[in-house]
C-alpha cells in the first residue's frame, strides 16, 4: 500500500444487506483513503458509476491535524482515489483556527449539495465550528 498523505490511514468496508437491516454489518475489506482525519462520508453515483467523497486533505506533513483544504474526490473502485476538485482551499490561514469537517452531501441531478461543519472568522479552534455552510458543487461529473 502507499502512503497518500502525511496523515495516511485505513478505512474499513463493510456489506450491508439492503433487504434485511436485521442482519450485521459484514466486514469487506480495508482500503487506503486519502482524507480519513475526520468523519466522512462515500456515496455511489448511479449515473457515472464511481464514488464521490468530500473530505479534508491533509498535504502538510509539519500539519498533519489541519482541516483547511476540503476535496471533492472520486474513485471507481475505492483503492485509487483522484481529486476533482479543492472546493475549500485556507491552507494560507492559520490550521489551528480554520477548518472545514463532518461534511455530509446528496447527488441533486448533475450537481452535489453538502453541509459542511465549519470554523473560520474568529472561531474558538478548527475543531469548534462557528458555521455551518452549505453549498453547491454544479455538474460534478464533468470535473
Amino acid at each position: 500500500m502507499q502512503n497518500m498523505t502525511p496523515n495516511y490511514g485505513l478505512a474499513l468496508i463493510y456489506e450491508v444487506d439492503a433487504e434485511n437491516p436485521e442482519v450485521p454489518l459484514k466486514f469487506s475489506r480495508a482500503m487506503e483513503f486519502p482524507a480519513n482525519h475526520s468523519k466522512f462520508e462515500i456515496k455511489y453515483d448511479e449515473k457515472s458509476k464511481r464514488y464521490y467523497t468530500l473530505a479534508s486533505r491533509i498535504l502538510d506533513k509539519e500539519k498533519v491535524g489541519s482541516r483547511n483544504l476540503l476535496s471533492l474526490m472520486s474513485s471507481n473502485d475505492l483503492c485509487k482515489w483522484e481529486v476533482k476538485l479543492d472546493v475549500i482551499d485556507r491552507r494560507d490561514r492559520d490550521p489551528l483556527q480554520e477548518g472545514f469537517q463532518y461534511v455530509d452531501f446528496e447527488f441533486e441531478g448533475d450537481d452535489i449539495v453538502f453541509l459542511c461543519r465549519t470554523a473560520i472568522n474568529g472561531a474558538h479552534n478548527y475543531h469548534d465550528a462557528n458555521y455551518s455552510v452549505f453549498d453547491r458543487i454544479e455538474n460534478f461529473r464533468e470535473l
